[in-house]
């Protein structure tokens, strides 16, 4: 992915994030990770289902809605149905 759009970075920062602050997200999204695996156990998602696809699948999907919202391309509150839209769909994906 780095090769069709350069590596990731932030608006107006000038290197990636250092080891602290991958090691704060990561630890955010694994509270996503777990209430996944909480949904496939309790059988409201596939059995089949990777947790880790569906915990990536609902992170890149809230950060594109989250940047294109914060780029001003959903002005009048739209950011908020967009991100219900989208991640509605990204569940419905893995839904029994």
């Amino acid at each position: 992915m780095h090769a069709a759009f350069g590596p990731p970075r932030c608006r107006g920062a000038t290197t990636l994030p250092d080891e602290e602050a991958r090691a704060a997200a990561a630890a955010s999204l694994d509270v996503l990770r777990e209430a996944a695996r909480g949904c496939v156990e309790a059988g409201v998602l596939r059995p089949d289902a990777d947790v880790d696809e569906i915990t990536d699948t609902l992170w890149a999907a809230a950060h594109g809605v989250i940047s294109l919202e914060r780029g001003g391309h959903f002005p009048d509150g739209r950011g908020v149905r967009r991100f219900r839209t989208l991640t509605r769909a990204a569940v419905n994906a893995f839904l029994p």
